[in-house]
């Protein structure tokens, strides 16, 4: 989903939750939903295991919101209020101390659902909030919102924040923009991807050290280099096995290593070519369809010998046999 999207869905559900004098202002048609469904059972067991303090990877408020919606049972209500408290709570102690809260994190790229999580709890589980509680949100959730519609004014607790505001009026803008940088943003398409990437001299992967970028799978680096194209990308997860720093790319983590190992693949056209050169032989030897075939051929092969020899025996009648 675009940026247009996202925050159209977050502030037009803290809009009508934070807005609205009455209960019930997000009205969402669940007559679909078959709460006997096996699909059901695992979204249940999903959010039951964060009731039993142990939340699975990106549980949020809105997944307990939509439980205590369904069901009516205040375990999950509670779970909700107690996790969107916990991050207003936490801007709030950000903002005190004259900082932009996590919400404003990444120019705003995850706006929509923090704002879902805290509309949906807000709307939904009211009951199980106080009233000062629900000043603190709206007051939370009507600056986030008011701040994403104006970049340049966006301030918390009086402390001016501005930001680009990207995407906000270009729903062609996807990408941050860097200012005093001239970029140009390019729609994706497929059959222009390769030609895209043979026309950079230098790529650029830069990720955060968080549980969601270790888990990612390096492609853009392993795109780069396929092209002959020298990276720098930040050390994390699996960029640490694909990249040998100074040999077939280079592995940044501070401003400081960004800078230096930027300049010098900017000033020194023939290192950009040995390491671009080294990184194409990386991707030849470990990452070709010519090396990766014949490892998923041989996978497959074991899994179905490993299927065939493990399938029980099928009895045969007398007047099968014959």
């Amino acid at each position: 989903m675009t940026l247009p999207g996202i925050l159209h869905r977050g502030a037009l559900l803290a809009g009508l939750a934070l807005a609205a004098p009455a209960p019930a202002a997000i009205v969402i048609d669940f007559s679909y939903v078959d709460q006997q469904s096996p699909q059901f059972a695992k979204f249940k067991a999903f959010v039951d295991a964060a009731v039993g303090n142990n939340p699975g990877y990106a549980f949020s408020a809105a997944d307990a919101a939509y439980m205590y919606k369904l069901t009516g049972q205040g375990q999950y209500a509670t779970l909700a209020v107690q996790t969107a408290e916990a991050q207003v709570a936490s801007a709030e102690a950000q903002i005190a101390g004259g900082n932009a809260p996590d919400i404003a994190g990444d120019q705003y790229l995850d706006v929509g659902p923090m704002l879902e999580d805290v509309a949906l709890t807000y709307d939904w589980c009211g009951d199980h909030m106080t009233t000062p509680q629900k000043t603190r949100w709206a007051n939370y959730a009507e600056q986030a919102v008011w701040n994403v519609w104006h970049n340049t004014q966006a301030q918390w607790g009086g402390v001016s924040h501005p930001w680009p505001g990207w995407a906000v009026n270009d729903p062609n803008n996807l990408y941050h923009e860097v200012p005093g940088v001239p970029t140009q943003n390019i729609p994706w398409s497929l059959d222009g991807e390769v030609q895209l990437f043979n026309t950079c001299d230098i790529g650029v992967y830069p990720m955060p050290d968080d549980d969601w970028a270790r888990g990612k799978s390096g492609f853009k680096a392993i795109q780069f280099m396929a092209c002959g194209v020298p990276v720098v990308a930040s050390p994390v997860g699996i960029n640490r096995e694909i990249i040998q720093d100074g040999v077939n790319g280079f592995l940044a983590s501070t401003p400081g290593e960004w800078e230096q190992k930027l300049r010098m693949l900017m000033t020194e056209p023939e290192r950009r070519r040995r390491m671009g050169a080294a990184g194409r032989r990386t991707v030849e030897g470990r990452y070709s369809v010519q090396v990766s075939a014949p490892r998923i051929a041989a996978v497959l092969r074991q899994a179905a010998k490993r299927a065939a020899s493990t399938m029980p025996l099928t009895d045969v009648s007398p007047q099968q046999k014959s």
